[in-house]
């Protein structure tokens, strides 16, 4: 059903527990062309989900 989404970028973000300056992980920085297509998709996926009858979005979950 959902998918991760990726990018070209191979610029990271660091993240790091203020506590200890331990890192936590990384994610990486998605591209304004990135965040588009992901609006795009989810607005997609958001009408074929109300498309759908209560009985079939309450099996899916």
């Amino acid at each position: 059903m959902a998918t991760v989404a990726t990018t070209a970028s191979t610029e990271r973000l660091s993240s790091f527990n203020p506590a200890t300056g331990e890192l936590v992980g990384t994610v990486p920085i998605h591209t304004q062309v990135d965040i588009d297509a992901t609006v795009a998709r989810a607005r997609i996926a958001a009408q074929q989900w109300a498309s759908r009858s209560f009985e079939a979005r309450a099996e899916e979950l």
